[in-house]
């Protein structure tokens, strides 16, 4: 269909669990870019999470502190006072070091009594700019990432983002027979368009154990997207190697503001409907899934031991986690099976 069969079956396990379950009480989730449509923020305050937030003073940043008001969620925020602003908020581009040396300030400050280990740090990078800003912020989100887990310990520094299907990246290969199959069964009208195949058009070079290249790349993107993007892949690729559990969900097409300005991307998500089995989701729809996926990939992998129903449900989570390649003591073939 229009996602793989994992999706279904992680968005079901998070689902299935009550809040005190879901793995947010040990964290401080981190949201660099914590107001853009598809960052988790509003969804974990939601849930009663600790969420430390990046981003530029303006109206988004007011109506998310306006939100955080209704929620059992705790928002944190860093405030810089000089002569150019006043009141909550950082531009993480031209302020970099200062956004780093907070977030460090916001973990030296867990003094989480109930538990002998302090907070974990989930980083996410959520920052997206039109041109070369976006490189920008990639870069900035880079440094900051890379600092943390140094002066913190891979253990305690955790990395999300969003994966983007504009880019290079692997096709299954269940997905490409589903989509020979659909190909081969498309209906007249799509054969009257003299449409390609994306097997003739976007498949790459196949590499070891049977993994296509599918190439995502798109001209409408721009190449600044394209590398902003790949950065930010690679970053993950180094930090799970490292040892940093790396949740990299790929997104949904998305209505989301950024994409909806540009005539030419409405267009082709419009248009992208009309062949089956895609489909174009709103942002806060696709934002409660992408959050339900990061969660399921924080899940813990390992139980307490105890025979109650909970940590039964919590036994079968562990071994769901075990299998999980956000999890960095799970073996993978090749860098991008994650």
């Amino acid at each position: 269909g229009c996602c793989e069969a994992t999706v279904t079956t992680s968005i079901a396990s998070v689902a299935s669990l009550e809040t005190s379950q879901l793995p947010i009480q040990n964290r401080i989730f981190c949201m660099l870019g914590g107001t853009s449509e598809l960052c988790p923020t509003r969804p974990l305050l939601s849930l009663g999470a600790t969420v430390a937030v990046i981003a530029r003073p303006g109206a988004k940043l007011t109506a998310l502190m306006e939100f955080a008001n209704t929620t059992p969620g705790t928002l944190l925020l860093p405030q810089l006072d000089s002569e150019e602003q006043k009141g909550p908020g950082l531009d993480l581009i031209t302020h970099t070091p200062e956004v780093a040396q907070w977030l460090k300030s916001v973990a030296s400050s867990d003094t989480n009594t109930m538990s002998a280990s302090p907070k974990k740090l989930c980083v996410g990078s959520y920052v997206y700019l039109d041109g070369e800003q976006h490189v920008r912020a990639s870069m900035a989100m880079d440094v900051i990432c890379k600092t943390l887990a140094e002066e913190l310990g891979v253990d305690r520094v955790e990395l999300t983002q969003l994966a983007s299907p504009a880019t290079a990246h692997l096709w299954p290969s269940d997905a490409l027979t589903e989509s020979e199959t659909r190909w081969n069964n498309r209906s007249w009208k799509a054969r009257l368009a003299r449409f390609e195949s994306n097997k003739s058009v976007n498949l790459g070079v196949s590499i070891k154990n049977d993994r296509n290249v599918f190439n995502g790349l798109l001209v409408v993107q721009g190449p600044n997207y394209a590398l902003a993007k790949t950065l930010q892949l690679w970053r993950c690729v180094i930090a799970r190697n490292n040892g940093q559990l790396v949740s990299a969900n790929f997104a949904p097409p998305a209505r989301t503001d950024s994409v909806l300005h540009a005539p030419s991307m409405t267009a082709a998500l419009n248009g992208m409907q009309a062949m089956e089995p895609l489909a174009v989701l709103d942002a806060p729809t696709a934002c409660s899934f992408m959050t339900a996926l990061l969660l399921s990939d924080l899940l813990p992998t390992s139980s307490s031991g105890n025979n109650n129903e909970n940590d039964k449900n919590a036994a079968s989570e562990s071994t769901q986690s075990q299998k999980n390649p956000a999890n960095p003591n799970v073996k993978l073939d090749h860098p991008w099976d994650m």
